[in-house]
């Protein structure tokens, strides 16, 4: 196996990388299998997946229970092992709503009331998770 140092052009946290070399890493196969293999070690479950959503996208991160849905382009933070940091801190809470979420039954729940109601309950539903997440 290969050693970096921190001149390497290959190492991800060489500063001298561009911006357009680090989007091209952080929106790679190789980083988003990297960040699989951790959701996958922590919640001890083979059936979750990373997907990355659109440079564009609002979004910081979500997840339905089978896949989490992260922006690596978000723009909240600017160097590349802040952005592996706040990545990893996301994918684990994005991952503990699959622990601690019964999708099937929550959507079931959330389906039977108004339209007008069922924004109000995702986010009072999405809050009390996050409390027991956050703990």
């Amino acid at each position: 196996m290969r050693k970096y140092d921190s001149t390497d052009i290959f190492n991800p946290l060489n500063p001298s990388w561009t911006q357009e070399q680090i989007f091209k890493f952080l929106y790679s196969e190789t980083y988003r299998k990297l960040l699989k293999r951790l959701v996958r070690c922590i919640l001890l479950r083979n059936d979750i997946d990373i997907s990355f959503l659109s440079p564009n996208d609002d979004a910081i991160a979500y997840t339905d229970g089978k896949v989490i849905y992260v922006n690596p382009a978000n723009g909240i933070f600017s160097v590349l092992k802040q952005i592996t940091n706040f990545l990893l801190a996301v994918i684990a809470h994005e991952a503990f709503h699959g622990k601690y979420t019964n999708f099937p039954l929550w959507t079931k729940k959330i389906g039977s009331v108004s339209i007008d109601k069922q924004s109000l309950y995702k986010w009072l539903g999405n809050a009390l998770c996050d409390a027991r997440i956050e703990r």
